[in-house]
């Protein structure tokens, strides 16, 4: 709760909200993120069931290991716009290399590269 009425604070225009039943926190939600290991390789499944992913124009999974959880396999199933936690896994390596070596990397190169 004091989490979400803190993110709330920070912008007017954005809505976040808690709830104890799933069903009800993403009934009128424009997007969702998995913050939790399921979907991780040894933690197989998705902490959203179809019907709460159906109505979100997007969503994100913290989960790189496998790219494609079952969470994003849903998400895209229905045309929402997926973000991947492979983006997140990347951009941490590049942001932990500039700040350890204070050299820039070239995501573009990094990315063909990999």
């Amino acid at each position: 709760q004091q989490l979400a009425y803190d993110l709330n604070a920070l912008d007017p225009q954005t809505v976040v909200t808690a709830a104890d039943d799933l069903d009800v926190a993403t009934a009128n939600c424009d997007g969702l993120l998995n913050g939790t290991p399921l979907g991780m390789v040894g933690y197989p499944g998705s902490a959203f069931e179809p019907k709460a992913i159906a109505n979100a124009a997007w969503v994100f999974d913290a989960v790189y290991t496998p790219i494609e959880t079952m969470f994003l396999q849903s998400a895209k199933a229905t045309g929402a716009q997926i973000i991947s936690g492979y983006e997140l896994f990347f951009f941490q390596g590049v942001h932990a290399w500039h700040h350890f070596t204070g050299l820039d990397v070239n995501t573009q190169k990094l990315r063909a590269a990999l």
